[in-house]
C-alpha cells in the first residue's frame, strides 16, 4: 500500500507544466476571440453623394383629376460605395437601404433595383450623366464579395421630398445587409 505523505514529501510531477498548457490554451482561445468578434469582417466607405430633385405637377382638367392642381417631390440620392470582405468567407449582398432623420423621425428608403436603373434613367434623361459622373455600375442584391476582395457601386435611394427637406436632415445613411454576418451602416456626409 503506498504511503501518505502530508509532510510536503516528493512531488510526482512539476507543477509549471499544467499552468504553461493552460496560459497556451488561454491565448489561442483569446486570439480566435479577437479574429472573429472584435475586427469587422465588413469594411464599407461612401465614395460620392450626387442629388436628383423631381418636382411633378397635375394641372386640373378634362381628365381623371378632379379638384386643385396637386404637385409631388421626389428626391433621387445616388450614392456610390465600396464594400471590402475582410473575412474568411465570402459574402452576399442580401438588402440595400437608407434612412434619413429628419425633425426626429426616420424616412426610410429601399435602394432601387440594379434592373430597374435603366428604366430610371429612360424616364429622367437629365439623370443619366449624374449617374455616370458616379463613376460606377450599381451595386446588385445576391452580389458574391470574395474574401478579400472589394465591390463598387452606386445605390439610388427615393425619398418622397422636397431637396429642401435632404438639406435640413441631421443625418443620413446607407445599411447594406449580407447573408451571414451583420449589417453595416454607412453615414453620408451632411
Amino acid at each position: 500500500m503506498a504511503e501518505l505523505h502530508l509532510d510536503g514529501g516528493q512531488q510526482s510531477r512539476p507543477m509549471w507544466l499544467p499552468i504553461l498548457l493552460a496560459l497556451v490554451v488561454l491565448a489561442a482561445m483569446s486570439g480566435w476571440f479577437a479574429k472573429v468578434y472584435l475586427h469587422p469582417a465588413v469594411v464599407g466607405s461612401i465614395e460620392k453623394v450626387s442629388l436628383f430633385p423631381v418636382h411633378s405637377e397635375y394641372k386640373r382638367g378634362s381628365g381623371i383629376l378632379v379638384g386643385e392642381t396637386q404637385s409631388e417631390d421626389a428626391l433621387y440620392v445616388l450614392v456610390r460605395v465600396a464594400v471590402t470582405n475582410k473575412g474568411d468567407l465570402p459574402l452576399f449582398v442580401k438588402e440595400i437601404s437608407g434612412t434619413m432623420t429628419v425633425d426626429d423621425t426616420e424616412v426610410h428608403a429601399t435602394a432601387m433595383q440594379a434592373d430597374d436603373v435603366p428604366r430610371l434613367l429612360a424616364m429622367f434623361p437629365a439623370l443619366k450623366p449624374i449617374a455616370d459622373t458616379t463613376g460606377a455600375v450599381p451595386l446588385k442584391r445576391e452580389l458574391e464579395i470574395a474574401k478579400g476582395a472589394a465591390a463598387r457601386g452606386f445605390v439610388v435611394l427615393s425619398y418622397n421630398v422636397p431637396v429642401s427637406v435632404w438639406q435640413r436632415r441631421k443625418a443620413a445613411d446607407v445599411s447594406i445587409g449580407f447573408y451571414h454576418t451583420d449589417t453595416i451602416r454607412l453615414k453620408l456626409p451632411k
